[in-house]
């Protein structure tokens, strides 16, 4: 999953994120690297989430993120997205041999099918695990 589908699942657990990121562990395993953990911690410190999300269910969701997750080094570098930014994620579905890699980026998104792995939506990969 990319940042924007871990943070949308963070603080809307009742939206399709949401459900995908609680799918995690039933429907596959989720894998990170130290640069889209370091993102993930980032983004959730913006301001913009102050009103909508404590101190300590940020910190909490990172730890929980952390325990579930697969670390992974990425060894290989790709300049492949149009968002140079997008890359990391292209990176570790390489290293972790990720089959999938849901996102509701369409820097991302446009790249399906990639070598050996699905780039979908939050919604396709949950009608994915339901069939």
């Amino acid at each position: 999953m990319d940042t924007g589908v871990v943070v949308s699942g963070i603080l809307t657990r009742d939206s399709v994120p949401g459900l995908v990121l609680s799918s995690v562990g039933s429907a596959g395993k989720l894998i990170a690297s130290l640069e889209t953990l370091a993102e993930l911690e980032n983004v959730l410190w913006r301001k913009k989430f102050d009103r909508y999300i404590s101190e300590a269910i940020r910190v909490e969701s990172v730890q929980r993120i952390f325990r579930m997750a697969e670390m992974v080094e990425v060894l290989e570098k790709l300049k492949i997205c149009r968002d140079p930014k997008d890359d990391k994620f292209l990176e570790l579905a390489v290293a972790g041999k990720a089959t999938h890699l849901v996102t509701g980026d369409d820097d991302l998104l446009v790249l399906n099918p990639f070598p050996g792995c699905e780039i979908i939506s939050p919604a396709e990969f949950l009608t994915s695990i339901r069939s």
